[in-house]
């Protein structure tokens, strides 16, 4: 009988690698890496090392997460989302699945940016420039930085005025009416419009007369 305690492992195997051929350990973990002695004799893992393949990864974590425990993987990304698939067990994101949390973000795009990858950021502004942070990745933009590319105006404020998001025009005058859009930004007038209160004078001549004004009180 090549079995004869009836564990579903041969009596051969068993004395090979260090159980006992007459009591049944087909339940048993040997290696304690989340698969049975049964398990392991069926898929030719070793039942005495809990990372046969040796890629960091235990033979039990592989077998549940869809990967081959006798193919060292741990370099690989199997879902193509940026973090390789031992940097997925560290983190507790699903190696087969390139958004974790099914948030419109990507694990290793959340990760890259100090975003949680177990944690849905759908609808949230982390940095509150006034674009999501799923926006914020498909405008290309830093979710964590309320302006991008470091001109004085926020990212929602340049999005919304139809302003340049990722190129930081300094001086820039949008409309040409002698205020560069982050004056206008700081005024709180509009950067599309030459005159904001549409009273017939351009905003840059407004904002010169008012100085002008008061320069003459202060030397009076």
């Amino acid at each position: 009988c090549p079995d004869s305690d009836g564990d579903g492992i041969p009596d051969g195997y068993e004395v090979l690698n260090g159980m006992d051929p007459l009591m049944v350990s087909s339940s048993d973990d040997s290696d304690e890496d989340g698969l049975t002695d049964l398990q392991e004799y069926l898929i030719g893992s070793n039942p005495n090392d809990s990372d046969s393949d040796n890629d960091g990864m235990p033979d039990g974590y592989e077998v549940a997460n869809g990967l081959l425990p006798l193919v060292s993987s741990g370099d690989f990304d199997s879902d193509g989302d940026g973090l390789n698939d031992s940097t997925e067990m560290s983190l507790g994101t699903d190696p087969r699945n390139v958004d974790s949390d099914n948030d419109g973000l990507p694990d290793g795009y959340e990760v890259t940016f100090g975003l949680d990858p177990l944690v849905s950021n759908s609808g949230l502004d982390s940095d509150g420039d006034g674009i999501t942070d799923v926006d914020e990745r498909l405008l290309g933009t830093d979710p964590m930085n309320p302006d991008t590319d470091s001109d004085g105006m926020p990212d929602g404020y340049e999005l919304t005025n139809g302003l340049p998001l990722l190129l930081p025009f300094f001086g820039l005058d949008s409309d040409g009416d002698g205020l560069n859009d982050s004056a206008e930004f700081a005024l709180g007038t509009d950067p599309r419009n030459a005159d904001s209160d549409s009273d017939g004078m351009p905003d840059g001549y407004e904002v010169r007369s008012e100085e002008r004004r008061v320069g003459k009180e202060c030397s009076s």
